[in-house]
């Protein structure tokens, strides 16, 4: 029988939470909506269409604020090294 790792499931490796600071300072660069968009996206795990709702925001916007940030943070963090 396999033994769990004792290390705590919050914990990240030093290099993590590295990466994960450069991720958190490129989305606060973001436009508003390109932020909450993803931030709902991802860290919320809403659809688009869930998100449209709670934002009172057409769909295609959605899906567009979507595409456009995900480039921006692409950007973002290769800039970021």
């Amino acid at each position: 029988m396999e033994q769990s790792s004792p290390t705590p499931a919050a914990y990240q490796p030093p290099e993590r939470r590295g990466w994960a600071v450069d991720v958190r300072r490129a989305i606060d660069r973001l436009g508003e909506s390109q932020r909450r968009v993803l931030t709902l996206s991802y860290f919320e795990r809403l659809t688009q269409s869930e998100i449209a709702a709670r934002l009172g925001m057409p769909l295609g916007e959605v899906s567009s604020s979507a595409a456009t940030g995900l480039t921006r943070l692409a950007t973002l963090l290769s800039a970021a090294g």
